[in-house]
């Protein structure tokens, strides 16, 4: 999980291309997806005792009429993807990278 990973999402290949922890990475799609172009910046911004988790996700479809359907799509996923990171964070195990002193 560092630069030039590359993890298997099925249908997609992604591969990180920037990774600065513990606040932000990005990744992009290399196979598997019907979009020219598709990137994914997730951000961890300290706000007091609360971390705030976004996920910004910008792509290109192959058909310009795909758009609207693939943002709909991708939207839904990018806010299950951070509503499910905050409930791992609240309930992960002690030695947990999300509970190590100084890790938002």
């Amino acid at each position: 999980n560092g630069l030039g990973a590359v993890r298997s999402l099925p249908p997609a290949r992604e591969e990180v291309v920037e990774y600065d922890p513990p606040k932000h990475y990005a990744y992009v799609a290399i196979s598997g997806l019907p979009l020219k172009e598709y990137r994914v910046d997730v951000t961890l911004v300290e706000r007091g005792p609360q971390t705030q988790v976004r996920f910004e996700c910008t792509f290109v479809p192959k058909w310009s009429f795909a758009g609207p359907v693939f943002k709909a799509v991708l939207g839904q996923m990018m806010r299950t993807f951070a509503r499910r990171i905050a409930q791992h964070a609240e309930r992960c195990e002690p030695g947990c990278p999300a509970r190590l002193p100084n890790v938002l």
